[in-house]
């Protein structure tokens, strides 16, 4: 005889800002095979930013993580989607970015092209699709590609928006090996991804 199923609903009121560590901690301690559906709101009458230090994103179907992709790839596209479906978002100090938009859209166009498309992927993108905006042939190198998103992490860091211990905005994926490996593809911070997309 099968045991009948129970929803288990909390309500707690917690600062914005320590949501998401709280949540991550509340899933991690859920038994194997239990599906959560985690959810936030900002209480009324609050100050700051209600999503604080990343939130939850809002309802969203992400495209799936292609079959062809590296293996290191598929793995880190696959935690950014649970994160993403959980709403556990790690605070990576991209929510004291004072315009978000503004600052990723004075990247030059190409990296501003891959940034966007990591975000509407749900915080990653595929060397072949870096290759595709680029409109690069395969050939050729990306090697220096994610500078222009370093120096903007860096003047951010430098006009105190940003924390020096933040995450970069543009991360390359490598297989682990101790011989040269071309890039799998990029990620960009799951805050980064959650406050565009609640922007958007």
């Amino acid at each position: 005889m099968s045991q009948a199923n129970i929803t288990i609903t909390l309500s707690c009121t917690v600062p914005a800002n320590e949501a998401p560590t709280l949540l991550q901690k509340l899933l991690a301690a859920l038994p194997e095979g239990v599906t959560p559906t985690a959810t936030a709101s900002p209480v009324t009458g609050g100050t700051g930013d209600p999503i604080g230090g990343g939130g939850l994103p809002p309802p969203h179907t992400w495209p799936p993580v292609p079959e062809d992709a590296g293996e290191e790839y598929k793995r880190t596209a696959e935690e950014n989607l649970r994160q993403l479906q959980h709403g556990a978002i790690p605070d990576h100090g991209w929510g004291r970015v004072r315009d978000l938009q503004k600052v990723i859209g004075s990247l030059r166009s190409e990296t501003r092209k891959v940034v966007l498309r990591a975000i509407q992927n749900g915080g990653h993108v595929t060397r072949d699709e870096v290759y595709a905006l680029l409109e690069r042939d395969e050939t050729q190198s990306l090697k220096g590609f994610t500078k222009p998103a370093a120096s903007l992490v860096e003047r951010l860091m430098e006009s105190g928006e940003l924390p020096r211990n933040a995450r970069p905005l543009l991360t390359p994926i490598y297989k682990q090996s101790k011989t040269y490996q071309q890039a799998q593809g990029f990620v960009v911070p799951l805050q980064v991804v959650s406050l565009m997309t609640r922007q958007s």
